[in-house]
């Protein structure tokens, strides 16, 4: 679990014009690759190892290495944790950037019926700033709230791009 977590937002205004952002920050907790340890275990022929795992490896003596030897005749890990597949799970991510811009009121008096309009344009998840090894630090447990910290292979979150019209009648 994060020690330090929480967010920021700011809502700046000029004229016509609002601009908002939100920031989120998650820091001390770390995250074990799950899903990196059983690509990487060699434990099924079907296995291809990461190309990190097979750079990585020692092949013969005098080597400096990263990883044990490609062997499939030898298990690594047996099934148990391997603290090489842990990784700091800090980031800091901008959740959300927002820009509006209230129409003029006199343009709005020509059209009559209309008292008030605002074009927003909203982008989600635009920027992750992280030194996870993983695809996404910002885990969820696919539904297993007892599995914090365990990455079994999440995909970041997508980009949305939003844009809103608001009428005041």
């Amino acid at each position: 679990l994060a020690k330090y977590f929480g967010g920021f937002y700011n809502e700046l205004s000029y004229r016509d014009f609002t601009l908002s952002f939100l920031f989120d920050y998650n820091f001390g907790n770390d995250i074990f690759r799950n899903y990196d340890q059983r690509r990487n275990d060699l434990n099924s022929s079907n296995e291809t190892p990461s190309p990190e795992r097979i750079e990585g490896a020692w092949f013969e003596p005098g080597d400096v290495a990263e990883y044990a030897k490609l062997d499939r005749s030898r298990r690594f890990t047996n099934g148990l944790t391997n603290s090489a597949y842990v990784s700091p799970g800090d980031f800091i991510k901008l959740r959300n950037i927002k820009i509006s811009y209230l129409m003029n009121r006199q343009l709005l008096d020509r059209i009559g019926f209309v008292r008030s309009l605002t074009v927003n344009l909203s982008v989600n998840n635009l920027l992750t700033w992280t030194n996870y090894r993983g695809y996404n630090p910002e885990l969820g447990t696919r539904g297993e709230p007892l599995e914090p910290g365990l990455d079994n292979l999440r995909y970041p979150n997508k980009t949305d791009f939003i844009i809103g019209l608001r009428v005041g009648l």
